[in-house]
């Protein structure tokens, strides 16, 4: 059978079809690219699916009720004093409160969706999300590696869960409480059963390139990577150049003047900038002070995205199988050894901690500088316009 070439690229054979358009391509890079109104609907159908399936409190419920409530009310007031919503420069004018029927859908606990909200409500609600009246009803995540009961996280030689007496409680009810994620399940097993070279010395600058990303990508998804494992994962490789162009970084100082621009990239324009770049040094340094549990579950719970992604893609059937995946098959396959490497090391990845925080305040006392010079140029400039215009006025 004759094979069909990319429509897109028209560089690669065509593997895959767009379910909505029928149109041949090669890539996800290629799908994403060769139609908004099928991409967008192809993840709007995907939200609206993964909606049904979750499961509301009525704490939730409640709370999003009282929002809405509010919302309406002051539509309510606004329609009162005469002020409406115009559209797009014409004439026609509607409310903004969010209407009866909607409401009682809600206090019923009926499942209202986008698709019964007036364009009214909708354009209300999207007004109140990006207003950020929501947001209130999202608990601000803490990271596992910030609550107290992570400093006394144990584990066994091997990596894994260390077997505790019948007797004795208290450390399996301080892991609980610390909502660290789970160690391997196996024993990791030893560095000389993995490679017979010794390791390079370059895995310390390496394990915090992966730390660093990893406490991104936790920050990023507020703690929720399994929700999206693919799109995590993607998002991980964007920022660590260890697992993504097998580099090798020799200082700390590359591996976190990488990371951070990639964190300030345009890609990430409203995760944080140079603020978030700061706040994830104290992050890497903090799983490194804790020593070898703590980062021996970070690096688990890593490949652990890893490898729900690699299962992720291969159900939608639109990763290239020679490209992306061999990409994530690889990256899990560098996260293993660094985890393994890490755990032989042992108490000894405390003292990268010091590493980052010299660095840390190294990038602030620069990005302090830097702002200070940009206002003295700025003041400058006014000056001289001033003094420029008074002697042209003269």
């Amino acid at each position: 059978m004759a094979r069909l070439v990319c429509r897109i690229c028209q560089k690669q054979y065509a593997n895959y079809t767009c379910p909505r358009c029928n149109l041949r391509y090669c890539s996800l890079q290629c799908y994403k690219g060769h139609s908004v109104q099928c991409t967008e609907a192809f993840s709007r159908d995907n939200v609206l699916a993964e909606m049904k399936n979750v499961e509301v409190s009525k704490e939730t419920k409640q709370k999003i009720l009282q929002a809405l409530q509010r919302q309406s009310e002051e539509g309510k007031e606004s329609i009162n004093d005469g002020l409406f919503l115009t559209w797009h420069g014409g004439t026609e004018e509607e409310e903004t409160s969010i209407s009866d029927e909607t409401l009682q859908k809600l206090i019923a606990g009926a499942e209202v969706t986008v698709a019964d909200l007036s364009l009214a409500e909708l354009k209300a609600f999207k007004r109140a999300v990006a207003s950020g009246e929501l947001c209130h009803l999202i608990e601000p995540w803490e990271p596992w590696w910030l609550k107290p009961g992570a400093k006394s996280l144990t584990l066994g030689s091997q990596g894994n869960s260390l077997v505790q007496p019948l007797d004795s409680t208290s450390n399996d009810e301080q892991e609980s409480t610390s909502e660290a994620p789970l160690p391997p399940s196996q024993a990791l097993p030893p560095l000389s059963h993995l490679s017979k070279l010794d390791p390079s010395p370059l895995l310390p600058v390496h394990l915090i390139d992966l730390l660093y990303s990893y406490c991104f990508v936790m920050r990023l998804y507020n703690g929720e990577w399994k929700d999206s494992p693919l799109d995590a994962a993607m998002d991980l490789l964007a920022t660590s150049k260890v697992l993504s162009q097998s580099a090798q970084p020799e200082t700390v100082t590359e591996v976190i003047c990488y990371c951070s621009e990639a964190v300030c990239s345009p890609a990430f324009r409203h995760a944080g900038g140079s603020q978030l770049s700061l706040l994830l040094c104290d992050d890497t340094a903090a799983l490194l002070r804790i020593g070898r549990p703590a980062v021996v579950r970070a690096l688990a719970d890593l490949q652990r995205m890893l490898e729900a992604s690699i299962d992720e893609s291969k159900k939608l059937k639109m990763v290239d199988t020679k490209k992306e995946s061999k990409l994530l098959q690889a990256a899990s396959r560098k996260a293993f050894f660094l985890m393994c490497w890490a755990n032989q090391l042992g108490d000894g990845v405390a003292c990268l901690a010091a590493l980052v925080e010299t660095e840390k305040e190294r990038r602030a006392e620069s990005t302090e500088s830097t702002v200070a010079t940009a206002r003295t140029t700025t003041r400058t400039t006014r000056t001289t316009t001033k003094a420029f215009l008074s002697a042209a006025g003269d």
